[in-house]
């Protein structure tokens, strides 16, 4: 359960909405990831034209390449702070993520700042708000790949932990991912779609109507299924293993320990400093 803390109950009444937007704010950033992720694959080089098509339509080769990932790092990164405020003011807990928000090195301060600096006009073409973010250094990218994931886990798992039968669970879920749009996937996800899809196979090929050459289409289909569902679970659970690797990493010279919630820098969103 990783000390999950938050309660199901968010998900009945009024609080439900109030949920449902703070997972909206969480999926905005995670299409907003894909898209900084998708940008660092960019030539350093503007290339002949047309050719970063295949990265997303949003990328542009009339545009520099570091222009490009320079938009695509701001947006990202500030779009997290929604999120945080979020997770703030429903009172959600979790001892990870907590841990993250309150580390000693201040990377949250760093976070809101640099927000500031992205959203509010800045005289210094590079101040110190945003200098101070690359000073952090390789810790303070880990630290936002793992609140990132942290939160999508946290989403995810207040959803599959609403209480009743195993079709209400189902319910909900569809129900999440209709209002939201997402919903992260899990490698229980995996594992069902393929299921559902070896079944199918399985009365194609028992049906006895299929061509020869049809048949061992299917046949082949099946066993690639099976393997790529083994290794679909198996890279996730290799992607968790590394995330603790990285949470070591970042709390190697910081006893791991919680402060206490209201030491946590309280400034609004309003203010510009």
């Amino acid at each position: 359960m990783d000390n999950l803390k938050t309660n199901t109950d968010i998900l009945t009444g009024d609080t439900f909405w109030a949920f449902m937007s703070w997972a909206r704010y969480l999926a905005f950033a995670d299409i907003l990831r894909e898209q900084y992720e998708a940008s660092l694959e960019l030539p350093d080089e503007l290339a002949e034209e047309g050719s970063f098509a295949r990265f997303t339509p949003l990328l542009s080769s009339e545009r520099s390449a570091r222009l490009q990932k320079d938009a695509a790092f701001a947006y990202y990164h500030s779009s997290l702070m929604p999120v945080i405020e979020g997770w703030r003011e429903l009172s959600l807990s979790d001892d990870k993520i907590d841990a993250l928000l309150f580390h000693e090195e201040g990377y949250y301060a760093s976070l809101r700042r640099y927000r500031n600096s992205t959203f509010h006009y800045q005289h210094e073409f590079f101040g110190p708000k945003q200098s101070e973010w690359y000073e952090k250094g390789q810790k303070m990218v880990l630290w936002v790949i793992l609140l990132h994931s942290e939160f999508s886990r946290v989403y995810r798992q207040t959803v599959d932990d609403y209480p009743g039968t195993p079709e209400d669970a189902e319910s909900i879920r569809e129900l999440v991912r209709d209002v939201v749009g997402w919903l992260p996937r899990t490698s229980q996800d995996v594992a069902r779609e393929a299921n559902r899809v070896e079944q199918y196979l399985d009365e194609q090929l028992q049906h006895g109507s299929l061509s020869e050459p049809s048949w061992r289409r299917a046949s082949l289909l099946k066993t690639d299924v099976g393997a790529l569902s083994s290794k679909s679970t198996k890279a996730l659970a290799d992607l968790a293993a590394l995330r603790e690797v990285w949470r070591s990493h970042i709390f190697e010279e910081q006893a791991s320990r919680l402060t206490s919630r209201s030491t946590l820098d309280t400034t609004t969103d309003t203010d510009r400093d």
